[in-house]
């Protein structure tokens, strides 16, 4: 019984050996095989380009396959099915959909009030009356303008922005609601947030004396 033992060990080994053998001739077989179609498929590329330009060869390489070109482009624009019947779904996932919307709201929805001539309104994000210099900052670029006790005026605010809180007397966007960026950061930093106003940085000019009032979601143009 105990001289079977190296038997058996000898048979697995070779049996793994054997194998392992095999798999590696069908893997040189397969790359034999793919190199053979590759210089084929090269060789057969040359010979139709021979003659051709440079620029005829470049459109050929951009065009896609045949079996490609026949298929009508990805519908990317159009327009999503409305969302699902709240009254239709389960209870559990009814209160989830509506927690969503509710959040979504909260992020994204801004105001609907009519503006005045020199009254802007929007969603009051932050309490505080401040009056100061409107200073309009599309990006990180315009950072370099603002000074101590500037109104940033601008579409919406990133992570980026947070370099220029501490300097920042009030905060007016164009977009975004309560549960935005720009709110929750006026709200940090105890300075007054209007947010959600659609338009506010096409309807101030850049260097306005404004009074931004976040309790009354209202940004007055002084001067």
């Amino acid at each position: 019984m105990f001289r079977r033992r190296p038997l058996l060990r000898a048979a697995a080994v070779g049996g793994t050996a054997y194998v392992a053998g095999k798999h590696m001739a069908n893997k040189q077989a397969d790359e034999a095989a793919y190199a053979a179609d590759q210089d084929a498929r090269i060789s057969a590329l040359e010979q139709q380009q021979a003659g051709q330009d440079p620029y005829q060869q470049q459109q050929q390489y951009q065009q896609p396959p045949p079996q490609y070109q026949q298929q009508p482009p990805p519908q990317y624009y159009q327009q999503p099915p409305p969302p699902p019947d709240p009254s239709q779904l389960p209870p559990p996932m009814a209160r989830l959909m509506a927690a969503l919307g509710t959040a979504m709201d909260e992020m994204f929805a801004v105001s609907q009030e009519e503006h005045d001539d020199t009254v802007i309104r929007g969603l009051g994000a932050s309490s505080g009356v401040r009056e100061g210099i409107a200073r309009r900052v599309a990006g990180p670029v315009d950072f370099e303008r603002i000074q101590r006790g500037y109104v940033l005026l601008t579409e919406a605010t990133t992570e980026a922005f947070n370099i220029l809180l501490p300097l920042l007397s009030a905060i007016v966007t164009d977009s975004g609601g309560l549960l935005s960026h720009s709110a929750i950061v006026a709200r940090e930093y105890g300075i007054p947030g209007v947010v959600g106003t659609r338009e506010a940085t096409e309807r101030i000019p850049d260097g306005a004396l404004v009074r931004v009032d976040g309790d009354a979601g209202e940004v007055t143009v002084l001067v």
